[in-house]
């Protein structure tokens, strides 16, 4: 990261650090920097079925990470990402949700049981980047001084990850993109 060149598009890996605004994982209610989460409903189409998306979302708070001391602030604004699911939860015929993912689907206006009171077969996904975690991140970098940000970063300079005019910033926490 230290080698990158002002104003190149590449790629970066690192670990998350908590410096600035986090979030609270709204399935898990674990401190994340970005969560994405899928809730999908098995639909069935007589012999057969499949799942249908009922809701997906992201969220970012501050995403900074760290290498051999050296920082980087990823700019979430137009984001591509892929987060591994580290939390799976399936409800459906006798396995109720539980009071965190029904109080999630009220607030999506969606129910886990139909009008008959049935429970319906969802499952739920979330992923999440948490403190520590190694993180890979593309798009294009700037360098900046740390008194243009409010978190306390310990570097005079500190490296910004952007979009370009053509493609978003691509971040992911799979093992195999962060080798």
């Amino acid at each position: 990261m230290r080698e990158f060149a002002d104003g190149a598009s590449g790629k970066i890996t690192g670990n998350i650090r908590f410096l600035g605004k986090t979030l609270k994982a709204p399935l898990s209610g674990r401190k994340c920097a970005y969560y994405h989460v899928l809730i999908e409903q098995y639909e069935s189409t007589g012999r057969a079925g499949h799942y249908m998306t009922k809701h997906e979302s992201e969220e970012a708070g501050d995403v900074i990470i760290e290498h051999n001391g050296t920082y980087a602030v990823i700019h979430t604004n137009l984001i591509k990402s892929y987060l591994v699911d580290d939390r799976k939860y399936t409800s459906g015929l006798l396995k109720n949700t539980t009071p965190q993912l029904e109080a999630f689907l009220k607030n999506h206006n969606l129910s886990s049981e139909s009008f008959l009171g049935m429970n319906k077969s969802m499952r739920y996904r979330e992923g999440i980047l948490e403190e520590g975690e190694a993180i890979a991140v593309m798009g294009k970098g700037f360098w900046k001084s740390k008194e243009e940000f409010t978190f306390p970063i310990p570097n005079p300079k500190v490296l910004v990850i952007e979009p370009d005019s053509e493609n978003p910033v691509y971040l992911s926490d799979d093992p195999e993109t962060v080798k």
